[in-house]
């Protein structure tokens, strides 16, 4: 009567066989118990009682007849219980109305007892922006409670920690367990990889004989002399990555990003990019692990795990650069390790020389960054030549300008640098020979000495070098300013004449700052201020003999700015030693400047594919110094105020400029010989405004310089180059060549 694996919806006998199942649904006593599978009677066939329940569910669906609702089984009577029975009752009776009361009562206070980084006020601030204060708990608001937190702690940088229970403690009081990870005692493991690439045994290719690197595959390949075996392109070769050693430390990763033991784990991510990007890794993967313990529980530590590749330390550049100090173009070449101790720690060593330098300057670097996450430093210990004259065609133009004092000078000087004198063995005995000098030079040497007056307007004392050493820290006011540097530096300059000084000087950068305004365009900002002392040491009577280049003893003492000359460190025409019994007192000079540099880029157009748009750039830098300025300063700030047009070095030293320059950079593409070449037009304009330096001459009397323009950029073999037209404000129309990137900022 039940049966309905037979009934169908067009079958008279299958709705009847529906009918009485139903009907026996009903009177069935046991019915609430076969529906939930409890007691009751069994079927007459054998089946369970939970057969008939689903047949009757199913009949009263195929029917669609309402559903039924039984009402609840009587509980059973007290005279069958036992005392546990009820003591256990009650007691449940009293839970469940208690918990009654916490999930209804509304919520009036709410901690995180266990949190050590969330303050209290955050708590309840989050608590009621989740809308949990004031209300019952439910649901919902724990899950956006739970939102809240996680949000929280990822933008603090707690990558890991997350809310895990809501506890109603006592009416009215809800506790949350927040857990939180510290980190592990070794907080970062590095995993070192090479790459390599799979060598094959035959010359179809089939088979490996195994990895190695490139570069010895191809000098294995190299010594095979025979034809039919050749290194294959990297390209066309499988690689792997294996095992590898490292160099670089996991402390010092660690200490980088701020990951110290037992400290709450804080992810910061420009931390990890400045790890990412220093230069000690071609490629580097990291990921957040949870260390098990020995009874493999998390302990509630977290590490990291990288997986890297290191970059090469070792480096061995050359190329050509120009001189701030005499301006001219100078070849340098440099070698560096980038990875001394295992933390990014530098250490390099540059020679660089001009074409007519009589010597090489050197300098050697020690630097440690911090991977530029902290206060990194650096030493510089420098042999610098820095001459403004000698070997570089002044000393033979100074004699048309100046006269017959500044002829002999300069064939002393330039039979100084050939090593025909030094000026420890020069003396009135050392003439200039004629054949030393240019026919002018050499029938001026047969005349009398000159005068004093002659004397005071020949050239000043050529520079020779500077040695010394600077110390740069970074950072020193991450407090106020995010970008700042402090140097202090304590060198020795020397001259041609043998006269030395001691400079220290101290300066403080600031910037760049970057910011963004509107239309796109972007801003920068950067200064620098500087202040020091030149100590110039007494001379004694002995030494008078250094400057005696032209014969006569102590006459070109006559052109250095001693302090008994005029205020503005112009010579004075009585000699330093009037009896040559008493020298001059040492002497102090302080000096200060500053530097202002603003630059601003435009975009003209947008950019198309991996085309750049057309720019304007604009910059413009101010600089201003003391009177007393180093003249080998001086000169860097004339050559470093130079305009497009006009001939190197003709600034001469300044002590205060200013300078603009004014670009439309252009990007265009070009077909040649079917390679597509991508230069880069530049229509430009400059312009200077300086004052000359009170020390060190003037070598031309015009301050106000403009030229304008037009350029192109390219790239030749991954080296920028480029090349410049321009017209003067003189009118003149001279070309220029030149390596290196524009401004940029």
């Amino acid at each position: 009567w039940c049966d309905l694996e037979v009934a169908s919806a067009g079958s008279r006998r299958g709705r009847w066989r529906a009918l009485s199942a139903a009907s026996m649904l009903l009177i069935l006593p046991t019915a609430r118990s076969i529906a939930f599978g409890g007691g009751g009677g069994g079927d007459p066939r054998g089946r369970p009682n939970g057969l008939h329940a689903s047949a009757a569910a199913s009949a009263a669906a195929a029917l669609r007849l309402p559903r039924i609702k039984f009402p609840p089984l009587p509980p059973r009577p007290d005279f069958l219980k036992s005392p546990a029975d009820k003591e256990a009752e009650a007691a449940a009776t009293a839970n469940d109305a208690a918990l009654r009361r916490l999930a209804t009562a509304p919520i009036r206070i709410i901690t995180a007892p266990n949190s050590t980084l969330i303050p209290p006020a955050a708590v309840r601030s989050m608590a009621r922006r989740a809308e949990l204060l004031g209300k019952p708990v439910s649901g919902p608001a724990i899950k956006r409670l739970a939102d809240l937190v996680r949000d929280w702690y990822r933008r603090n940088g707690y990558i890991a920690n997350e809310l895990v229970r809501v506890a109603v403690v006592e009416e009215g009081r809800c506790e949350l367990e927040l857990e939180e990870f510290i980190v592990d005692g070794q907080p970062v493991d590095i995993s070192f990889v090479k790459e390599e690439v799979i060598v094959p045994t035959s010359e179809d290719g089939d088979g490996e004989a195994g990895t190695m690197a490139y570069r010895a595959y191809r000098k294995k390949m190299s010594r095979n002399r025979s034809l039919k075996e050749k290194a294959l392109p990297r390209s066309e070769m499988n690689s792997t990555l294996v095992r590898a050693e490292g160099r670089t430390s996991p402390r010092a990763v660690a200490e980088a990003m701020g990951l110290r033991p037992g400290e709450p784990f804080r992810w910061e991510q420009w931390r990890w990019e400045k790890v990412r990007r220093s230069g000690l890794f071609e490629d580097v993967e990291k990921r957040v692990v949870k260390p098990l313990g020995a009874e493999g529980e998390d302990g509630g530590a977290v590490r990291v795990d990288l997986l890297a590749r290191e970059a090469p330390c070792r480096t061995l550049d050359y190329g050509v650069t120009k001189s701030l100090y005499t301006g001219g173009w100078e070849g340098e070449m440099s070698f560096e390790h980038r990875n001394v101790l295992g933390g990014g720690e530098r250490a390099g060593v540059v020679v660089r020389r001009g074409a007519r330098d009589p010597e090489p300057s050197i300098s050697v670097r020690i630097s440690d960054q911090k991977l530029g996450c902290r206060r990194g430093y650096s030493v510089d210990l420098f042999n610098e030549y820095i001459g403004d004259g000698v070997g570089r065609g002044a000393a033979d133009a100074v004699p048309e300008k100046q006269g017959r004092g500044s002829e002999r000078y300069a064939g002393a000087a330039r039979r100084w640098w050939k090593g025909k004198a030094t000026p420890a063995d020069a003396g009135p005995e050392d003439e200039a020979a004629p054949g030393d000098l240019p026919p002018a030079s050499a029938a001026a040497a047969t005349e009398a000495p000159p005068s004093a007056a002659e004397a005071t307007t020949a050239s000043p004392t050529t520079l020779l070098a500077r040695r010394g050493a600077t110390v740069r820290l970074d950072g020193p006011l991450d407090g106020l300013v995010p970008d700042s540097a402090a140097s202090a530096s304590l060198e020795r300059t020397s001259t041609t004449d043998g006269i030395a000084e001691t400079i220290g000087s101290t300066s403080v950068d600031v910037g760049p700052f970057l910011s963004d305004l509107p239309f796109d365009v972007r801003h920068s900002l950067r200064a620098n201020v500087a202040c020091g002392t030149r100590f110039r040491a007494a001379t004694t009577k002995a030494t008078t003999g250094l400057w005696n280049f032209g014969g006569s003893g102590g006459r070109l003492l006559n052109l250095l700015p001693w302090r008994g000359g005029s205020e503005d460190g112009a010579a004075s025409d009585a000699p330093p030693f009037p009896n040559e019994t008493s020298p001059p007192r040492p002497t102090l000079l302080p000096f200060s400047s500053a530097t202002l540099d603003m630059r601003e880029v435009l975009p003209l157009t947008e950019g198309a594919g991996r085309r750049p748009p057309a720019v304007l750039a604009l910059r413009n830098v101010l600089t201003v110094s003391s009177k007393s300025l180093p003249r080998h300063e001086a000169n860097a700030i004339g050559n470093a105020a130079s305009v497009r047009g006009y001939g190197s070095g003709c600034n001469g030293p300044l002590s205060a400029a200013l300078t603009g320059t004014a670009e439309v950079r252009m990007p265009v593409a070009a077909t040649v010989r079917g390679k597509v070449l991508e230069p880069t037009v530049v229509l430009f304009g400059d312009y200077m405004y300086g004052a000359p330096a009170a020390e060190g001459g003037i070598r031309d009397c015009r301050f106000g310089r403009v030229s304008v323009g037009a350029g192109l950029r390219s790239s030749l073999q991954g080296i920028p180059i480029k090349y410049d037209v321009s017209y003067s404000g003189e009118g003149k129309i001279s070309a220029s060549f030149g390596i290196g990137h524009d401004f940029d900022v």
